[in-house]
């Protein structure tokens, strides 16, 4: 199995056990999406991806020097990236992409949204990292 989908992997499960755990009934959480983890690839060394939750769509990155800027822009606008700790992930940067999944249909819709999302992330971690 390719390294970056074992990532994927974990990624899936430490967001659904977050949603389960955090998020269920939440009035901010969209009980029609689930958890879904999409375009993920290695950005100038840096394993990122894309990551659609019920409540938000974010951007993850795993500097595996953890070295990381403290603010992406993304498709022209700054966007601050948190330094995370995430049970079963470790240390993970997080940048929150569209912050409003309330007033999506379905995951089809979420999962377009978020597809849009994935190479505007590439490149600007991929500017970071230059």
């Amino acid at each position: 199995m390719d390294p970056l989908d074992g990532l994927t992997d974990q990624v899936r499960r430490a967001f659904d056990r977050i949603s389960r755990e955090k998020f269920r009934g939440d009035p901010v959480a969209n009980p029609r999406l689930t958890v879904d983890v999409l375009g993920a690839a290695v950005v100038a060394g840096v394993p990122t991806m894309v990551v659609l939750t019920p409540w938000t769509i974010t951007g993850l990155a795993f500097p595996p020097d953890d070295v990381f800027p403290s603010v992406l822009e993304i498709a022209g606008r700054p966007r601050p990236v948190y330094r995370l700790e995430v049970a079963g992930l470790g240390t993970v940067r997080s940048v929150t992409l569209p912050t409003e999944t309330a007033a999506l249909r379905g995951m089809a819709q979420a999962r377009d949204l978020a597809r849009s999302w994935v190479e505007p992330f590439r490149l600007a971690v991929r500017a970071a990292r230059a």
